[in-house]
């Protein structure tokens, strides 16, 4: 792309080609070529999202004429329902799922979050995951980005992670979720995704 040999017209004559039912964005590679992203948002839709870090944040979109079990259903298996308190202004935690049920100190807890949203897009939103101890002490919390209010998507899948504190201590604790808007303003109440069992490192 800095060299020029890869433009626009050329992303677009590609993806056009090659009939592509898929495109996965990756650590911002693309950011450069405005026009080719701004044509993905008129013929595909984000499925699935990925919390990677400040800098990172892959994002895979799927043909509009695609049929939607084709991507769908396989990210939902192994998903449980979220419960029907998990509504955040215009968002919608619809189900989720962990990876873990139990991590040592410097684990890493992986959440996988579907959303809905009534169309009314939320610029800025924050997916807060927090971790808490038996008493309902917060242990750790990560705050990732869900700016997706200039993607046009009706529905999404977020796959973030939270760190366990190095020094945790052995015992049962809590993981919660909910959204926030800029300014840190709140959308609604915590919802618990399970207990999480801390192991001696």
């Amino acid at each position: 792309m800095r060299a020029g040999s890869l433009t626009d017209g050329i992303a677009i004559e590609q993806t056009q080609r090659y009939q592509s039912r898929a495109v996965l964005l990756w650590a911002n590679k693309l950011n450069d070529l405005k026009r080719y992203r701004a044509w993905l948002t008129e013929g595909y839709t984000v499925i699935k999202v990925w919390a990677a870090g400040s800098s990172t944040r892959p994002v895979l979109l799927q043909r509009r004429d695609a049929p939607h079990d084709m991507s769908r259903q396989p990210l939902r298996a192994g998903l449980a329902p979220a419960p029907d308190e998990a509504s955040y202004g215009p968002w919608r935690l619809v189900s989720y799922g962990l990876d873990r049920l139990a991590a040592r100190p410097d684990d890493t807890i992986t959440a996988t979050l579907e959303w809905e949203t009534s169309g009314e897009f939320t610029a800025d939103a924050r997916v807060i995951l927090r971790l808490l101890d038996a008493n309902g002490n917060q242990v750790t919390d990560e705050r990732q980005t869900l700016a997706l209010g200039s993607e046009k998507t009706s529905w999404l899948f977020w796959v973030a992670g939270l760190d366990v504190p190095p020094r945790s201590r052995p015992g049962r604790y809590e993981l919660t979720v909910k959204l926030r808007v800029s300014k840190d303003r709140q959308l609604g109440q915590p919802v618990s995704l399970g207990s999480i069992e801390i192991t001696a490192a």
